[in-house]
């Protein structure tokens, strides 16, 4: 990692029946100053291949990833320290999608919801993002 591992995740990104492992790293005990959030896949049999998926400008980490397929495409939801953020594949690889604020100690969900999948950003008032995925 870059400087310290804040939270994993693991997922089948790439369809092969083998998880890709997840890592949120950048932590640092310094983290205002050191910090730095970004999420890394590690790929393979034995996770030593690694690609940078985001990075989080404006936080100094991810505190959590939670993966969902929604409508038969891979997305990504990550919660920084000052933002959520959507991961989804592109032609190019991910796209990155700043979803809306957060308090440091909230919590952001995937939800389901009448009109279709929708993410809730915990805080007053809480943020409702419906998801225009295909």
């Amino acid at each position: 990692s870059l400087r310290g591992v804040r939270t994993l995740s693991h997922a089948d990104l790439d369809g092969d029946g083998l998880p890709e492992l997840l890592v949120a790293d950048g932590w640092h005990y310094a983290y205002g100053e050191h910090g730095d959030a970004r999420l890394m896949a590690h790929l393979g049999t034995d996770w030593t291949q690694t690609r940078p998926l985001a990075w989080l400008p404006q936080n100094y980490s991810i505190r959590d990833i939670d993966v969902e397929t929604i409508r038969g495409r891979t997305a990504i939801l990550l919660t920084g320290s000052h933002d959520v953020y959507l991961l989804t594949p592109d032609g190019l690889g991910w796209a990155q999608e700043r979803l809306g604020k957060i308090d440091e100690t909230g919590n952001a969900v995937f939800i389901k919801t009448q009109n279709g999948p929708a993410v809730a950003i915990s805080g007053q008032p809480v943020q409702y993002i419906e998801l225009a995925l295909p």
